[in-house]
């Protein structure tokens, strides 16, 4: 998941930023960048890679300002790149956004017969634009982020900064956690606590429709219907290090209470509610071999274990038994995806989530591996 900081305040807010985003680095990324608000105008840098890039290109190219937003991203919209990183921006703004944007491809074609032009391809540039139509219409901030989000379709954490004002932050969240903090005479925004427990421990949690104005002194925050609100302020007690446990004794259980979490990001915008099916179009046109690991209980049963840990590790099939026309490719080359099958006749597990391929082709399946192109996923609760 992708990581989100925004820092307006009293100090510099290029080295909180960067502190923060290294905080954030354990999610994994593939790029990232800073904006802030400089004289009036957006000042960005983005690096493609590891965040070590983008402080080298700090170094040599300095950027400052009191007020700022940070990003690490994981690619879902758009290759990874430089053009693809985050923050995104267009005319006065400058954004940072978590989640996907369902409805992207619509919007991005109304705005292109609009006249608008992009710069990359992710889903997030388009609500750049759509902020920047909006506040030429009403010239005020929070306004224009309100009026943009209502014509978006899907989830997002969202952070915005505007050049005409330097001191002020909008974030807004809708099925993507956002953490809003309040230190004194700085405030901060960022989808982690662990980003900047260094500099307070008061944090408040928005909940989906909210959306915040922040300044250096104070917090507004507004509900999906535009009535001000008051979100609970929690006290945070624990160290830099138990708060990257978030409170499990140790990350093995952390890591296994977060699966179910973990499972929903992944799928969230790509869950198709009318056909009980999920959609990955995009991400199988970019696969270049796609199989399937049979795992039915017979064959575990049959294959010593040493036969079974290297067709897991070693090797990919595109067939059901793998004792037949094994291909020596490695799990790990880029660009591949196996999926596992579950079978009806195998122990069920209570109080269990299971993503499983439809039953109904399976046949098909083995027989011809290309069909996979033409998939269709059944989620279920078994």
């Amino acid at each position: 998941m992708c990581g989100i900081i925004g820092y307006t305040g009293y100090r510099e807010a290029v080295p909180i930023i960067q502190t923060g985003l290294g905080r954030l680095a354990y999610r994994g990324y593939d790029s990232a960048g800073i904006a802030v608000c400089a004289n009036g105008e957006i000042a960005c840098r983005r690096a493609h890679g590891k965040l070590d890039n983008l402080i080298d290109k700090m170094a040599r190219d300095p950027i400052a300002g009191s007020t700022g937003i940070g990003h690490t991203r994981w690619a879902t919209h758009g290759r990874p790149s430089e053009s693809n990183a985050h923050p995104h921006c267009y005319g006065r703004f400058a954004i940072v956004h978590n989640g996907i944007i369902e409805n992207f491809m619509q919007l991005r074609a109304e705005l292109k017969e609009r006249g608008h032009v992009f710069s990359s391809e992710t889903d997030t540039e388009i609500i750049a634009h759509l902020i920047q139509e909006e506040y030429d219409k009403k010239r005020d901030f929070i306004t224009a982020v309100r009026c943009a989000l209502h014509l978006v379709r899907g989830s997002y954490a969202l952070v915005v900064i505007c050049a005409d004002a330097p001191e002020q932050i909008v974030a807004a969240r809708n099925q993507s956690p956002l953490i809003l903090a309040k230190g004194e005479n700085e405030t901060f925004a960022t989808s982690d606590i662990t980003a900047v427990l260094a500099y307070t421990r008061q944090f408040t949690f928005l909940e989906d429709g909210d959306i915040a104005l922040l300044t250096p002194n104070e917090i507004a925050i507004y509900d999906a219907h535009n009535r001000p609100v008051q979100r609970p302020t929690k006290t945070v007690q624990w160290d830099v290090a138990a708060a990257e446990k978030q409170g499990y004794p140790h990350y093995m259980l952390k890591e296994i209470e977060e699966q179910p979490q973990k499972i929903t990001d992944t799928l969230r915008g790509r869950i198709l509610e009318d056909e009980v099916s999920i959609n990955l179009d995009d991400a199988i046109d970019e696969l270049h071999r796609k199989c399937v690991l049979d795992t039915n209980r017979r064959m575990r049963h049959e294959l010593p274990r040493r036969t079974r840990r290297q067709i897991l590790l070693r090797k990919i099939r595109s067939h059901s038994n793998p004792r037949r026309r094994r291909q020596r490719i490695p799990i790990r080359r880029p660009h591949t995806l196996a999926m596992r099958r579950f079978h009806r006749h195998q122990p069920k597990r209570r109080n269990g989530r299971y993503i499983r391929l439809c039953q109904t082709r399976s046949a098909r399946w083995r027989k011809d591996p290309r069909h996979l192109q033409r998939h269709r996923f059944d989620h279920s609760t078994r």
